[in-house]
């Protein structure tokens, strides 16, 4: 293999991740793209690794056929103060000449070299941007995400905490009403007591017959009573207390 398909190949192998690198899709999709990995950043080492070896090989042997080349001129300096044949002259020509072209040769191989370099350098701070893009794109993601979880959480919070107080005067309105259940038990004995035989009332009280001014007076007085006693027994809600005293001037 030549210099020039080995350098061909190199070029080839960066161009493909190049490619691979550059068609990407969208960043802020959740589907995760195989294009970018790891594997292309150890490609790119091993790319510029050979690149630079060739370099160096290169450049040693420029170095070597400088050598040669001064050598040649000083045998051609010092043959030249004396008569030689004309196909001597010829042969030491055409070394040089050969000299000459393999020395650009191995320049411009040198010069690929460089470059295959320089551009492994682009493409591997290409991924590394690329990378850093996605991993912020992620984060973003991810901060979004827990953002409306906490959202989500608070309003949960504020919803239980309405049930909480919505219990709680539930609560306390069933304690009123099994205060006033348990009053009217007595009342509902005394009206039965009323209605029986045992008690006559005349004229005089009232014109009330059989006991019924008496029982709604009684059931009157015990109803209020209760009702009373159950708002001044029963403790306040705290969050009622803090909304009527936050909504007074």
């Amino acid at each position: 293999m030549s210099w020039r398909d080995y350098f061909n190949y190199l070029s080839t192998e960066l161009d493909l991740i190049r490619e691979q690198v550059l068609c990407q899709p969208d960043l802020k999709s959740n589907t995760p793209s195989d294009t970018i990995e790891f594997s292309h950043l150890q490609s790119l080492e091993i790319i510029q690794t050979k690149a630079r070896r060739a370099g160096s090989i290169l450049s040693t042997t420029a170095q070597r056929l400088g050598v040669m080349k001064s050598l040649v001129e000083k045998i051609d300096h010092r043959q030249s103060k004396k008569d030689y044949e004309f196909e001597t002259n010829n042969e030491r020509a055409g070394l040089k000449m050969e000299i000459v072209k393999m020395d650009k040769h191995l320049k411009l191989h040198e010069q690929q070299a460089g470059e295959i370099i320089e551009s492994v350098i682009s493409v591997n701070k290409l991924i590394q941007q690329m990378l850093e893009l996605r991993n912020y794109s992620a984060l973003h993601a991810n901060n979004a995400k827990l953002q409306q979880l906490s959202t989500s959480q608070a309003s949960e919070t504020s919803i239980m905490l309405q049930l909480a107080v919505i219990q709680r005067q539930e609560a306390r309105v069933m304690r009123v009403a099994s205060i006033i259940a348990l009053v009217y038990l007595p009342v509902s004995l005394v009206s039965s007591l009323f209605s029986t035989q045992l008690f006559t009332l005349n004229s005089i009280v009232l014109n009330m017959r059989e006991g019924l001014g008496i029982f709604f007076t009684l059931l009157l007085t015990l109803t209020v009573s209760t009702i009373l006693s159950a708002y001044l027994w029963l403790p306040r809600d705290p969050t009622v207390l803090r909304q009527s005293s936050s909504s007074s001037p």
